[in-house]
């Protein structure tokens, strides 16, 4: 798992229940919730999100699941349980990191030793279509513990996930009530990152700046023709505290070329070129290309704006001074 890489979150409920709402509460090695997404029901109790990514500035994520029994994800389930589990920048615990090629290591051990059982693993990779020779049947061991080694970790995809059915019947039609469902993630050695993030430096922006003028110093440069991503904390004027962006929908960086044109990356753009990093912290990367910086307009200070849209209309955040723009490092 690297910076930029997709995180792949996924949750099993143990009776199999397809009627329950799930929220997954991201959070960051400080314990401050940087993403809430909903996860999204796959089959037979099986949740999952892949639209977000591991952010900079943390070197281990913390993934909190919440099951509510209302799709408003007011009524936390009285009957199902929470999940946690953890995600690091070099592995992830419950995963095992494996080769194109490698035997998958399909094990599921049953919770009260039933050796009488049928148990099926669906294999599913990346975008969740089933592998080929799977869904794929677990022999018998001992005491409970069924397993396969009959598939091998496919091209084309970064992980796989597992979801391990146990059924009363050889024929595997009737999934048992008193047993319940299993789940592993096998996470490819060398996955590459969706999203690569340049060097990035800190940069602090005032919201609403204009009630009182806030001079700072210059606190990143980008070189004309380099990538480079901008990290950039949002704070409020009036008491230096972090601005809240739970609310915004659209985030977009507006900065000067040098012909007079305006460069505009928005964070709905198709590349993802702007991300928020913590919500709550008012922490937002841009991303540019080295095609993109060899087009700015090279100024001390170089002044760049920040629009928010949120449910009360725009904010428009102007960033003075705290960027400079060179045209060759000196």
């Amino acid at each position: 798992m690297q910076v930029g890489s997709v995180l792949p979150l996924y949750f099993q409920l143990f009776d199999y229940l397809n009627d329950k709402y799930i929220k997954a509460f991201v959070r960051d090695e400080d314990g401050m919730v940087i993403y809430t997404v909903n996860m999204i029901l796959l089959s037979n109790g099986l949740y999952f999100n892949s639209s977000l990514y591991f952010p900079p500035g943390t070197d281990f994520l913390t993934i909190q699941y919440i099951v509510y029994d209302d799709s408003g994800y007011t009524e936390i389930s009285g009957s199902e349980g929470a999940g946690l589990s953890r995600i690091d920048l070099t592995s992830q615990t419950l995963s095992v990191a494996l080769q194109v090629g490698s035997t998958l290591p399909l094990y599921c051990q049953l919770s009260d030793y039933a050796n009488n059982k049928y148990v099926k693993a669906f294999v599913r990779d990346k975008d969740n279509a089933l592998i080929m020779d799977s869904p794929i049947e677990l022999s018998l061991i001992s005491n409970g513990l069924y397993y396969s080694k009959g598939l091998s970790f496919p091209p084309g995809t970064n992980w796989l996930s597992v979801q391990y059915i146990v059924y009363d019947d050889s024929d595997y039609s009737i999934i048992s009530d008193s047993e319940g469902a299993g789940f592993n993630l096998f996470i490819l050695a060398s996955e590459q990152p969706f999203i690569n993030f340049p060097p990035y430096t800190n940069i602090q922006a005032f919201v609403k700046a204009d009630i009182c003028q806030i001079e700072c110093p210059i606190s990143d440069t980008i070189i004309k023709g380099s990538d480079r991503s901008l990290i950039v904390n949002l704070v409020q004027t009036i008491n230096c505290q972090p601005y809240d962006l739970t609310n915004t929908s659209v985030i977009e960086f507006r900065f000067r070329n040098e012909d007079g044109t305006i460069l505009s990356l928005k964070s709905t753009d198709e590349s993802f070129p702007v991300q928020i990093i913590n919500n709550i912290l008012g922490k937002i990367i841009c991303i540019l290309t080295s095609a993109q910086t060899s087009l700015l307009m090279a100024r001390i200070p170089a002044p760049f704006t920040i629009i928010l849209t949120q449910n009360n209309g725009k904010t428009v955040i102007n960033v003075p001074t705290q960027l400079a723009i060179i045209d060759s490092d000196v």
